[in-house]
Order: C-alpha cells, then structure tokens, then sequence
C-alpha cells in the first residue's frame, strides 16, 4: 500500500513524497501484460495467441514503467482531492526522481517527491479604506459633435458612382503602383514594376495642394504621389502604417494613382425627417435639441470604454500596487518552465517572469473578492458570451450553424479560460466601483483616446 508524507521547504513551499510497492503497480502491469498478448499479431502467432513471456521481453520495461507511473499519479491526484491544499499551478516532479532505476524483474518500493507551492493568505487594505477612483464622462466638443452628424448623415444619404468629383467629401477607390527611378512617369504609361496597392479614401484626406489636384481630376485619371507628402497631418499616421509594414521608406518613395471609382452621398438636410431617421421614438423643436441628445448618445457609447479601458484598468492598477502578497518565487520559476515546454531546459526570461507574476498577483486578487462578496457567473452568463463571441466572428453565420459552432467553442478549454477570466474580472470590478467614491472628471473625446492609449501602453510596460 502506498505511503504518503508532506513536508516543508520554505515559505508556501512543500513537497509531497509518495512511495509506492509492488502490490499498487504490479496487477495492473499483469493486466496490461494480458491485454497486450490478446491484441498483439506476431509472425508464427495466432492474433491473440502470443505468449506472455515474449511480450514481457518485447515490451515489458515501457509497460512496467508506465503502470508505476500511473500508480503514483493516481495517488497524488487522490492525495490531493482528499487534503485539498490550496495550491497555486500544478506539482512539479523532483528531478532525482528516476525511472530508469525501475526493473519489473526485481520489483520494489519506488520513491517519488513532487514539490508544490501554496496560495499566500494576504489582506487588501485599500477595499477597507473606500478608495477614491477617478471615472472620466466623454463630453464631445462642437467639432467632435459635428464630425458625429455628419457621419450620420452619410450613413442616411443616397449614393452614386459619378464620373467627375464635385465635392471634396466625396470618395475615391484608388490604385497605387510604385514608379522605379529608370521608369517612364507618362499618366498614359501607368504600368510599373514596384510594389503595388489598393485603397479608398476621401479627398479632404489629402493635403490642401494635393486636393486641389485631384479636384481637377476624373475617373481613370492618374497623378503622381509620394504619399509622405501628399496627406492631411490629421490622417498621416492612418494613411501611412501599412507602408511603413512593408518598408521603413514606403511613404517616400514615388507612385503613379489612378482614380479607379468615384462615390459621392448626396447627404440629407438636418430636418425634422432626418432627426426622425436618427430617433425615431423621440422629437425635437430644433437642431438644438437635436445636438444635445446626439451629444448625450457619444456620452453614453463612451461610458462602457470609460469603464473597461480607464476606470477599471485604474482599479486594477492600483490595488496591484497596493496588495501586498507573498509568493514562493522559486518554486513558480521552476513550474513556469515546465509549463512552457517540459522538454526543454529553458529558464523564463525576466520579462516573461513578471508579466506571469502580475497576472497571478491579480487572479488571487480578483478570486479573493469574488469568494468573499460571492460574486459568481452562472452558466447563463457564460452562454451569452459565447453567443455573443460566435456573432462577432461569425457575422454571417447560418442560425442552424450556430449550435454546431457554440459546441466547438465549448470544447475549447483555452477559450473557455479566457471568456471565464474576462467575464468574473468584470464582475469583481463592478463591484469594486460599487462600493467605492467616485470623482468624475469631464474630458474631451480626443483627451479620452488619448489617455486610453496611454493606459494601454502602461499596461503592456
């Protein structure tokens, strides 16, 4: 009968020594041993004629080691589900455990130690303390506000395909073919070796100069660019990142664009009939009324980023630094480069270490607050998210497909983890902002992109 002891190596650290006898391995190996003499086809054997002791010469040592191994799993996975140590990842064998020491001709005790790490009791004082968060309210400005109706009024105009530009709102669909120095610039010559594109973009993309250019121009004109030139500073970092993906240079370099489809959207007026296209269930006096609740819509559609990319990112951040929790460091190192790739020797670098520590810091966080306000999500909750994943993957997916496809989904462990973690750290921030001051502080759309990019990019420090 197998033996099983547990002892400390240092703080959160521990590790389990199992032994196991002949009488735990060695009927299963006989067992297998049978099995295998029923479904083996030798030359000069009947199928399931071939003789134990041949078996045992020809397979023996892999099939003894194998059922010794099972045994010790079996007993460390039933140690565990009866002592339920709260551990943190999964036990790590002892190197100096060796299995080529095992001989089914001369069967005896064997010895296996695996170390573990535990999970730290620690205390979150700034929930105690009612911290205050900060909780930014996007207040679109005139331009902003501007810029929003008339999206929506070419969300609700009619387009057509003309052949001449007649406005510098208009769309052009154009194709890009890069000039080589020693090649021939004529418009009538458009042909040209050198990297090659498609895009489509508004004329009041382009710089002033240029725009008034391409003004002059009609469908299936050319007219050479250097695109490092030739854009609005507002839309250069847009217009230019997919060349620079191609070559640090791309943008300076010369190309030959010709005007391949022309879209104009004869925009409506702002009257009653547009503001009832845009809401339809309400009415308003004036294209005042109307701005004001196009400005409150811009402020609620930003609420939700407000909260994931700023506030709740704020939380996060600061009970990180502000939770003081001990960890069994040098155990996670070990465990962290088997969890890698157990066949190679390969230490975690330093980036990979912390980005891994911080993680587990804001899981045992986050789990502590969950179980201890019993935040839980329910199946259903997990459904609606999967739901609404598969919608946008798979937006044109067919309804009969969908049970298929959310199955498949289920089958995911990987997946599942993810949609688990995204949806209870959402909840136990919720709770967070629930039951914390709040300090709101109104800022621009602009200021709010800019201080989501720069969340982000603390975040990925």
């Amino acid at each position: 009968m197998a033996t099983i002891t547990r002892e400390s190596i240092a703080s959160l650290n521990e590790k389990i020594k199992i032994t196991v006898s002949g009488e735990d391995y060695l009927p299963e190996f006989e067992k297998s041993i049978k099995k295998l003499c029923k479904t083996s086809s030798l030359p000069g054997f009947r199928k399931g004629m071939v003789s134990p002791s041949l078996i045992r010469r020809m397979h023996g040592r892999s099939l003894f080691t194998e059922e010794v191994l099972h045994a010790v799993e079996k007993e460390l996975k039933s140690y565990l589900e009866k002592e339920k140590p709260d551990i943190i990842g999964q036990p790590v064998a002892v190197e100096a455990n060796r299995i080529d020491m095992m001989d089914m001709d001369h069967p005896a005790p064997y010895e296996f130690v695996f170390e573990i790490g535990l999970k730290p009791s620690f205390d979150i004082p700034l929930i105690r303390k009612k911290s205050t968060y900060v909780f930014y309210e996007v207040t679109a400005n005139e331009q902003e506000l501007d810029e929003e109706i008339l999206h929506m009024r070419e969300r609700e105009g009619t387009l057509s395909s003309p052949s001449l530009i007649t406005s510098e709102e208009d769309i052009i669909k154009v194709s890009f073919k890069e000039i080589r120095e020693n090649e021939n610039r004529n418009e009538n010559q458009p042909e040209s070796a050198g990297y090659q594109f498609n895009d489509q973009m508004y004329i009041n993309w382009f710089t002033p100069v240029l725009r008034e250019e391409i003004m002059k121009k009609s469908l299936g004109d050319h007219l050479e660019i250097t695109p490092s030139d030739g854009f609005d500073s507002q839309k250069m970092d847009y217009c230019l990142k997919e060349l620079k993906k191609i070559a640090e240079d791309m943008p300076q370099r010369s190309f030959l664009m010709k005007i391949d489809e022309i879209f104009h959207v004869e925009k409506p007026p702002t009257d009653d009939s547009f503001f009832e296209k845009i809401f339809p269930d309400e009415k308003f006096s004036d294209l005042t009324e109307f701005r004001n609740r196009v400005r409150e819509m811009i402020k609620m559609r930003y609420r939700n980023d407000s909260l994931s990319y700023t506030y709740y990112q704020q939380i996060r951040e600061i009970l990180l630094n502000g939770t003081p929790i001990e960890l069994p460091e040098a155990f996670l190192k070990r465990w962290l480069k088997l969890k890698n790739d157990p066949q190679i020797a390969h230490e975690p670098t330093e980036e990979e270490y912390t980005k891994f520590i911080r993680q587990l810091r804001w899981t045992l966080i986050r789990d502590k607050l969950s179980r201890e306000n019993q935040l839980h999500l329910t199946n259903m909750e997990l459904q609606q998210r999967m739901e609404d994943d598969l919608v946008t993957y798979y937006p044109h997916l067919l309804e009969g497909e969908i049970p298929k496809m959310l199955e498949k989904m289920q089958k995911n462990t990987d997946y599942l983890q993810q949609v688990y973690d995204s949806l209870m750290d959402s909840k136990v921030l919720s709770w967070v902002y629930s039951v914390s001051a709040i300090r709101e502080e109104a800022v621009s759309l602009e200021s709010f992109v800019d201080i989501i990019q720069k969340h982000h990019s603390h975040v990925h420090e």
